[in-house]
């Protein structure tokens, strides 16, 4: 066996032991503030390739057949370190899961020069997969929506939409303004409503004995009235 060969088959059992070592915390007990600085001054390997080892044991944990096939020697830490850095993300996860074998075909089957190789056949992979990669950051519009209720039952609303989800909110408030009219026939705001020839559009709600009056925004003090009548009749009492 090879001195690369020999590397291979012991990365993951350097890495299993780092990530035991870490779960108990046992460097700390021993004097050392991480695991890689334990391990490396116990068995002089480099600090640098054992943090890179525990990090692909940490996140090969979903990926079996990867796990396999690192534990035999087929993949090496550099080719896993390559898929997990280069193409694996949140949208090629679930392709790369089902895909596990196919990499580890182009790893050990493929007679290839050098790494560099294996690297084109990565990006090839992801650019099927994932052909429109992220969206720029400056291109992402933060999306945020905050409704608090006042003491007194009233709603303050705050946020930031772009056009699509504005407009889904749009609908769906509107759907829901109509469905409160329209759910209870018997109900008095409906009642009034049904007896006003304005378009539902133009409806609000008015508050029979004025809220600047101290009248309560409840059902019993409400009625449909017509935008332009409604401020026409200010803050008097409706007949």
């Amino acid at each position: 066996m090879t001195a690369t060969g020999l590397r291979s088959r012991l990365d993951p059992v350097i890495a299993t032991t780092a990530a035991e070592i870490d779960r108990w915390s046992a460097q700390k007990d021993a004097g050392y503030r991480t695991v890689a600085q334990l391990v490396g001054d116990k068995t002089s390997d480099n600090p640098k390739q054992t943090r890179t080892d525990a990090r692909i044991r940490r996140w090969i944990d979903d990926f079996p057949k990867f796990t396999q096939a690192w534990t035999a020697g087929d993949l090496t830490t550099s080719h896993l370190e390559h898929i997990r850095r280069s193409v694996h993300n949140s949208r090629t996860r679930a392709a790369l899961i089902a895909d596990q074998a196919k990499f580890i075909t182009w790893a050990t089957d493929f007679d290839f020069i050098d790494f560099i190789d294996f690297e084109h056949i990565c990006i090839y992979w992801k650019n099927a997969v994932d052909p429109d990669g992220a969206e720029p950051k400056e291109q992402t519009t933060k999306n945020y929506f905050r409704a608090r209720e006042q003491g007194d039952g009233s709603g303050k609303l705050d946020g930031h939409l772009d056009p699509l989800m504005f407009a889904a909110f749009k609908t769906a408030f509107n759907c829901e303004d109509q469905k409160l009219f329209r759910q209870n026939h018997d109900n008095t705001v409906f009642n009034n409503a049904v007896f006003n020839n304005a378009p539902f559009a133009w409806l609000q709600a008015d508050h029979t004995h004025p809220h600047s009056r101290g009248g309560p925004t409840r059902v019993h003090n409400g009625k449909m009235r017509c935008g332009p009548d409604n401020q026409a009749k200010g803050n008097r009492t409706a007949a």
